[in-house]
């Protein structure tokens, strides 16, 4: 508070004395700090709000994943308004826009934050659901990822490569990441609907082994033969100093 109040008194005497304090942002610059100033404010009162069923493991890992969103989505209104193909075409800054807006939506989402997996039970089997697994907090948080940020901007930057001939290296690079990334979360999808099977087999296999059961089995006997010969040693330890 004492910083701010000295802050406030030094502007006063600048502006007495006369000095003028230059502020001025051109059309431009004010769009781009104003996207800015809104994502960091969507970040700073998700952080504010209370977590709600959220623990704080997973409200921390939602706040960083909105800030990836963030860069992600003030990257491509960037790199794409720049384009002189689009400053062109009023209907092409509409679509951006409207998806970049899009992409907005995520903020208002919490399928982000994802649970702790359970434990392996004694046996190697998981509890199945009717759906095989797809219907997890993770699967829908990966197909919103997809639907609201990762397609819609590899739609739009295949489509100013093949339309209107806009190749340069960050659109070239921006799009492989954006490739990179759907192909990566539909394969995270997928592990996620028929990975349970594989370790099942797994588990199965290592629990029919004549092998490990034999193993397994003999030392559990050690074991017991050992807890026996001690037992019997105390018995005739006790008779002794009777």
């Amino acid at each position: 508070m004492e910083r701010v109040i000295l802050i406030l008194r030094l502007s006063n005497t600048l502006f007495q004395v006369g000095i003028p304090i230059e502020f001025s942002l051109s059309s431009d610059e004010w769009a781009l700090a104003l996207e800015q100033i809104l994502l960091i404010l969507l970040i700073i009162g998700r952080w504010m709000l209370p977590k709600g069923a959220l623990t704080r493991d997973q409200l921390s890992q939602l706040l960083l994943v909105y800030i990836g969103i963030a860069a992600d989505s003030l990257e491509f209104s960037l790199e794409t308004l720049k384009e002189q193909a689009v400053l062109c075409d009023l209907a092409l800054i509409i679509i951006i826009m409207s998806i970049w807006s899009w992409s907005l939506m995520q903020f208002c989402l919490v399928m982000t934050a994802v649970a702790a997996p359970k434990p392996r039970m004694a046996t190697g089997k998981r509890e199945r659901t009717f759906c095989g697994g797809c219907c997890e907090n993770e699967i829908w948080a990966l197909m919103m990822s997809v639907v609201l940020q990762d397609a819609p901007f590899l739609t739009m930057r295949l489509y100013l490569m093949i339309r209107y001939r806009v190749i340069n290296q960050m659109m070239l690079f921006f799009t492989c990441k954006n490739t990179m990334v759907v192909l990566l979360q539909f394969y995270r999808m997928a592990i996620l609907c028929l990975g349970d099977e594989n370790d099942d087999d797994d588990a199965n296999n290592e629990g029919l082994n004549p092998e490990k059961n034999g193993h397994a089995s003999n030392m559990e006997l050690k074991d017991d033969l050992t807890c026996v010969v001690a037992e019997d040693n105390k018995e005739k330890n006790y008779e002794k100093l009777d």
